[in-house]
C-alpha cells in the first residue's frame, strides 16, 4: 500500500477545497493507505474536500484503506470526505473506517446540492459514530443519487440509541 494524503481540506469554513474535474479517464487506482488521527471538522479521502463545480469521473479506487480518529464531525469517504461537488462513473471496494465520524462507502458527508450518480461501492465501511451509508453518510442539504449501488458492508459499533445506518444515506438533514 501507499501512503496518501487526501487532495484538498476544508475545515471550519477555511481550506483549499479541489474544484477541478478530476477525470479518471477509466484507468484504476489501487493501494492507497491514509491513516489519520485527531481529525476534527476535516474530510478525508481520495479527496478530502471537494468544491462547488469540482467533478470526480470515471474512476476505479480498489484495494484501497482509509481510517481515521477524531474527536467529533470527522466526515471520512472513499472518494471525498467532504463534498460539494458532483460524482459520476466512480466504483470504490475499499475499507473506509472511523471512530468517531460521519462515513459514508463514496461520500462522508455532502453539504452542498450535489448529484452522484452511475456509482457504486463494494467495500467495508465502519464507524463507531452515529451516521454510516453504503453511498453517503450524512446528506445535509440537497443530493441526488440516480442509478448508484452499494453491495459491500455498512457497520456501526454505536450502541445507544439515535444511530443513523443505511443501505445508501445514513442520514438526510435538511441544512
Amino acid at each position: 500500500l501507499t501512503s496518501w494524503t487526501p487532495i484538498g481540506t476544508y475545515s471550519n469554513g477555511s481550506g483549499i477545497q479541489y474544484t477541478g474535474i478530476f477525470d479518471g479517464g477509466n484507468h484504476t487506482i489501487s493501494g492507497l493507505y491514509c491513516k489519520i488521527a485527531n481529525v476534527r471538522n476535516h474530510g478525508v479521502g481520495l479527496v478530502g474536500a471537494l468544491g462547488e463545480g469540482g467533478r470526480i469521473t470515471n474512476l476505479k479506487l480498489t484495494n484501497s484503506y482509509f481510517y481515521c480518529t477524531g474527536t467529533a464531525n470527522a466526515m471520512l469517504g472513499s472518494i471525498v470526505g467532504n463534498s460539494k461537488g458532483n460524482i459520476d462513473k466512480v466504483y470504490s471496494d475499499a475499507i473506509v473506517k472511523a471512530e468517531p465520524s460521519m462515513v459514508g462507502g463514496l461520500v462522508g458527508y455532502n453539504g452542498g446540492a450535489i448529484e452522484i450518480s452511475e456509482s457504486w461501492f463494494a467495500g467495508s465501511a465502519e464507524t463507531a459514530g452515529t451516521t454510516i451509508g453504503g453511498i453517503i453518510g450524512n446528506a445535509v442539504n440537497s443530493a441526488t443519487i440516480v442509478n448508484c449501488w452499494h453491495s459491500g458492508t455498512v457497520y456501526s459499533k454505536y450502541t445507544s440509541s439515535g444511530a443513523y445506518v443505511g443501505g445508501l444515506v445514513g442520514q438526510v438533514t435538511a441544512g
